[in-house]
């Protein structure tokens, strides 16, 4: 079994800042310097991440150099076909906002329809195995389409998820507000989430309608029905809100669900943590039971200098039903001298009892700090805890991994 020792120097030289859609920047690069320990080897990487675009067509790269503590270079990550393939993290054809988008490769963050069976899913946990997805996403106006397949090369451990959806009154008129209402339909497939090969299928439909989108103000209410077949139902509706408030100085974003589980079901059940925890989020669906309970986020954030919020869902009298997401966001809060001095701390766990928030195999806890070297050049210190299941005694270890980066920031 391939370890990681987790003690790196990253540089990565972002020309676009965090959450811009990075279809539109034709020239991205990432790399670093690490240390790692492959079958009793101490290896010494090099890794260079470029992403490059060319019009529609983009392609994300990783290209590891590593050489052993005796000079030796390792030839192995380079003497087939299958680790050039491998070198390559991502196609795409054309941009998310583009009628037609395409991805294959690595997925980050996928969400189907309004997320009540997947929410900001990722295919690829392990930084050592690559694994090939396809992410298909159109929007024709009047209608539209998505698919996601997690895993091409293998028939069996693969996520296959679809969503047509239509916005009816488009095709009547073009009338203020009630044109944007879509109503889709959802279908996805694990085919499997354990070692017995038992699979996983959810079917479900949803909804939704701005009413009010200005600068100052968005509002919209949705509605979301779900089934994973021979097991139970689940259903949600709730409104979310944005609030913008004497120029921009005070905004609030909130979410409001009610849930509704009608036996075994667990609402996003692919959700970030899903690839790592799959045969204990089966074995928690199979337990589940009737409940209702409610789904709650909030944010707000201040002048553009502090943001705190999270999210909270949870279900009275069904063991393992809680998640929780807590942040901290201080990008321009906190100074030394004259240089900006960002700190970001996040709090994940999932399939909690009540309010039992330590961290353990369920969390994923994110501390970051950065210093203004220079005018938007910035030096990030990054740690990370997770938790991996070990094959050979089935109990989960704590890994912990320590990295930095240099930045450009706007």
């Amino acid at each position: 079994m391939k370890k990681f020792i987790a003690v790196s120097f990253v540089l990565s030289l972002c020309l676009v800042a965090q959450g811009i859609d990075t279809t539109q920047t034709p020239f991205n690069m990432g790399g670093g310097l690490g240390i790692s320990s492959m079958n009793g080897t101490i290896w010494g990487s090099f890794e260079l991440q470029p992403e490059f675009g060319f019009g529609p067509v983009g392609i994300g790269m990783k290209l590891d150099f590593r050489v052993s503590q005796r000079g030796k270079f390792r030839t192995e990550d380079w003497n087939s076909l299958e680790d050039w393939v491998g070198k390559i993290r991502y196609l795409r054809l054309g941009r998310k906002r583009s009628p037609f988008y395409a991805r294959v490769g690595v997925l980050n963050q996928l969400t189907l329809g309004y997320g009540f069976i997947m929410d900001n899913y990722t295919n690829n946990i392990d930084e050592n195995t690559r694994i090939v997805g396809l992410e298909f996403r159109s929007d024709l106006k009047k209608a539209g389409f998505d698919l996601i397949d997690s895993h091409l090369a293998s028939p069996t451990k693969r996520i296959i998820g679809f969503r047509p959806y239509i916005r009816p009154i488009k095709f009547i008129a073009n009338v203020p507000i009630l044109s944007n209402f879509d109503v889709g339909l959802e279908f996805i497939r694990d085919g499997r989430v354990d070692t017995i090969n038992n699979h996983i299928e959810f079917l479900g439909i949803d909804a939704g309608l701005p009413i009010l989108n200005t600068s100052f103000i968005s509002f919209g209410p949705y509605y979301s029905l779900a089934h994973a077949i021979s097991y139970g139902d689940g259903s949600g509706y709730g409104v979310r809100a944005d609030i913008n408030l004497i120029m921009n100085i005070l905004h609030i974003s909130a979410k409001l669900e009610r849930r509704k589980i009608s036996g075994e079901f667990i609402p996003s059940y692919f959700n970030p943590l899903y690839e790592a925890k799959k045969e204990d989020y089966f074995q928690t669906l199979k337990q589940a039971s009737s409940a209702n309970g409610v789904f709650g986020e909030l944010y707000g954030s201040a002048i553009g200098k502090i943001r705190l919020g999270g999210s909270y869902e949870y279900y009275p009298g069904v063991d393992s039903s809680g998640s929780i997401h807590l942040e901290a966001d201080a990008p321009n809060f906190l100074r030394f001298g004259r240089r900006r001095v960002p700190v970001l701390v996040m709090y994940d766990k999932c399939m909690f009892t009540s309010n039992d928030i330590r961290i353990d195999d369920r969390s994923l806890l994110t501390f970051q700090i950065s210093y203004e070297v220079l005018p938007h050049i910035y030096l990030t210190g990054v740690y990370k805890r997770r938790f991996a299941k070990d094959p050979n005694t089935e109990t989960y270890e704590p890994l912990d991994k320590w990295g930095s980066k240099l930045e450009f920031r706007p």
